[in-house]
């Protein structure tokens, strides 16, 4: 399920990646894990909108569970610093990272 998800590549990024969730302290890892998921939002049922995935401390569901939980936080990383890491590693465009460089300092 979670290559169907993400990919072949993003699968090989799970490992170190909860790996490193798993070394950190609870607190930590809670301020990660609620800090990603709290862009999320979940589909209701009847036509009744979207809400939160959680209150910040909180998963507001209980039918998500935590292999859903943390698919979630993984896809959410994966969303909001995909193009900075890349931009790191020197996969970007080179043209495009040396303008943010220079357009920050």
């Amino acid at each position: 399920m979670i290559g169907s998800m993400i990919g072949e590549k993003g699968e090989h990024a799970l490992v170190p990646f909860f790996k490193a969730i798993g070394e950190m302290t609870e607190a930590d890892a809670d301020f990660l894990l609620f800090g990603l998921l709290k862009v999320v939002t979940k589909k209701l049922d009847n036509g009744l909108g979207w809400a939160p995935l959680t209150n910040g401390t909180f998963v507001m569901y209980g039918d998500l569970g935590l292999d859903t939980i943390t698919q979630i936080a993984w896809e959410s990383f994966n969303h909001n610093f995909a193009s900075f890491l890349a931009g790191l590693r020197g996969a970007g465009n080179p043209g495009e990272t040396r303008m943010s460089a220079a357009s920050n300092g």
